[in-house]
C-alpha cells in the first residue's frame, strides 16, 4: 500500500505514512479483535456480541486516528 501511494502521489513521505499506518492498524486490529471477545467472556457476556459490529467500529476509529497521528508526526 505504501509503495502504491508513493508511486501514485510521487512522494516517499506519503508512502511511508500510508505503509506505516497500514502496518500498525493491521496489528492493532488483530490484537483488538482477539481481546474484545476475551473481555466479554471475563464479564460473562456472549463473546459473539463483541466480535461483530463493536470490534469493527472500534477498529475503524482507531485506524483513522493512527493514520492522522502518523501524518501529523511525519509530514
Amino acid at each position: 500500500g505504501g509503495v502504491g501511494a508513493a508511486v501514485i502521489v510521487d512522494s516517499t513521505q506519503i508512502g511511508v505514512v500510508v505503509g506505516l499506518s497500514l502496518f500498525i492498524s493491521s496489528t492493532v486490529a488483530t490484537v483488538l479483535a482477539s481481546l474484545i471477545p476475551i473481555g466479554f467472556i471475563l464479564i460473562d457476556v456472549d463473546p459473539a456480541l463483541g466480535s461483530g459490529p463493536l470490534a469493527t467500529a472500534l477498529q475503524d476509529i482507531i485506524s483513522i486516528v493512527i493514520y492522522f497521528l502518523l501524518a501529523i508526526a511525519l509530514l
